[in-house]
């Protein structure tokens, strides 16, 4: 191991922990449960194994953590678990990725515990769009939740996943959304998952994104720390947008993430079906071996959407995006 350093054999130095604290999920997006109903998440990991977890990992690099579901909020002891990660020496960033469904309840409790950023999923601002991706008519509910979280976190983004003939032509109105709240929004390319029926009908890439918002806005690719989106200043708002594509322009070779799911196994690429179920009884010494043994064998690249559409792999939501 490198300097003590989280390397696989391609030289990737990773220091982004995302934990999926939960399988569960009060909402049911098709492209990221599939065609089979979420199942209660009856085997997360308790709080004191993913603790130590982190404590380990942090000694060896790690600095951020991204706190996933399913929907992270369904855990009742979530400000707890924030205020225990902000507590570990290493550990500079901890953030959650939320439906945003119950945050307008918790957000003050989260941000007394230590909470640094709110990365907010919200595939419509159309109310009755967003009933028909989620299967939950909350859309008032999420944005109440988004209002609230200005402010009181120092980062608040919105992921929008973008599928054609859905979304697409809400894109200019989430880059006035940008504008009006001052946050980021952030685009991301429609991924095949089991059974999520992704298809290249579906697809729309970051140029065709780029290109259409281009015929609206001027566009500055604008300085971000982060290997996985690509960003822009809107000019003539303080808004910000970014794309993610992972399918039509990989970042795989600036990959930093490695990934926790909810019944403790490490898993090491999004879009690959290669893990290991922790063995949690194991020493400090040999859990790290064993963290490592996985990580060794994490892929260059990820493969094509056309093959991954009938790859093995768990759904996003049994993965923890």
């Amino acid at each position: 191991m490198a300097q003590g350093k989280l390397v696989d054999s391609y030289g990737r130095i990773h220091s982004y922990l995302r934990i999926s604290l939960t399988s569960a999920c009060n909402f049911k997006c098709g492209y990221c449960v599939g065609d089979s109903p979420s199942k209660p998440a009856t085997s997360s990991l308790d709080m004191s194994s993913f603790l130590r977890v982190v404590r380990l990992l942090a000694v060896h690099g790690v600095s951020k953590v991204r706190l996933t579901g399913g929907e992270p909020t369904l855990r009742p002891d979530l400000p707890e678990i924030v205020s225990n990660l902000k507590a570990i020496s290493g550990i500079r960033h901890v953030g959650i990725t939320t439906n945003g469904f119950v945050l307008s309840r918790i957000a003050g409790s989260l941000a007394s515990a230590g909470l640094d950023s709110v990365n907010i999923s919200l595939d419509s601002l159309v109310p009755g769009k967003f009933a028909f991706i989620t299967k939950v008519d909350g859309f008032a509910r999420v944005w109440k939740g988004m209002e609230a979280s200005i402010g009181l976190f120092p980062t608040v983004k919105l992921n929008v996943v973008v599928m054609n003939g859905f979304n697409e032509d809400e894109l200019a109105n989430f880059v006035e959304v940008a504008g009006k709240f001052s946050i980021t929004v952030r685009f991301i390319e429609y991924m095949p998952f089991p059974g999520n029926a992704w298809s290249l009908r579906k697809f729309i890439s970051l140029e065709d994104m780029k290109k259409r918002l281009l015929e609206r806005f001027k566009l500055i690719p604008a300085v971000a720390k982060d290997p996985i989106a690509e960003y822009y200043e809107v000019v003539g708002q303080t808004g910000r947008i970014g794309f993610i594509s992972s399918i039509s322009q990989p970042f795989c070779e600036a990959c930093n993430r490695i990934r926790l799911t909810s019944d403790g196994s490490l898993k090491v690429c999004l879009h690959d079906n290669e893990e290991r179920k922790l063995d949690l009884t194991l020493s400090d010494e040999e859990l790290l071996r064993e963290i490592q043994a996985v990580l060794v064998r994490k892929r260059l690249q990820h493969d094509p959407a056309t093959d991954l559409v009938a790859a093995p792999n768990r759904s996003m939501v049994n993965i923890g995006g």
